[in-house]
């Protein structure tokens, strides 16, 4: 099976190469213009959101929206093994060193798991009906194994370019499915 998801980060890792900066921002307008239209988001307070890295799904002009339309966005960081989100409020909360280079909030409050939240996840690949993987590292799966261990009450989408999508792929036990997936 690891065999298998590391043949699709390749192939996912070639075809996104390709892709030009066209091609990126067509693709996140898409997703947003998506976004703007699930009943999900547009009805939730507390949004969970990436930091996109250059080779992902743009999310800038996502979150920037979901900040305009008075929203609590929330960014993950890297806390040893797992991740928590914590609530941006612009790029001055924005710690610049944070693990794999992505930007971090620093002294934010933390994604509250008493109140409802949509978690818009990256991922290397997915399906139409939600199946996922991604970097290998676990850190989104084991998120969200913690909210459901603490009853939270949260919806995930996930969001890719359109060359990320996959008819099946070979999902394990601790792969955790989406409730919804957009292709930009």
């Amino acid at each position: 099976m690891n065999e298998q998801k590391k043949t699709i980060r390749q192939e996912i890792k070639s075809a996104k190469l390709i892709l030009t900066p066209t091609k990126r921002t067509e693709a996140e307008l898409k997703v947003l213009d998506a976004l703007k239209n699930n009943t999900h988001v547009v009805h939730c307070r507390n949004i969970a959101i990436y930091h996109s890295l250059p080779d992902e799904l743009p999310t800038g002009n996502i979150i920037e929206h979901l900040l305009q339309e008075g929203h609590n966005v929330f960014l993950p960081v890297i806390n040893g093994e797992n991740i928590v989100f914590r609530q941006y409020i612009d790029s001055q909360c924005l710690r610049k060193d944070g693990k794999f280079g992505i930007a971090e909030p620093q002294n934010s409050d933390l994604l509250p798991f008493n109140e409802p939240f949509v978690v818009i996840t990256p991922g290397i690949a997915f399906t139409a009906t939600g199946q996922r993987i991604g970097r290998g590292g676990g850190y989104y799966d084991r998120f969200f194994a913690q909210c459901k261990s603490k009853n939270a009450s949260f919806y995930t989408i996930g969001i890719a370019y359109k060359c990320q999508q996959r008819q099946t792929l070979p999902v394990e036990s601790f792969d955790v499915e989406m409730d919804c997936v957009y292709f930009g």
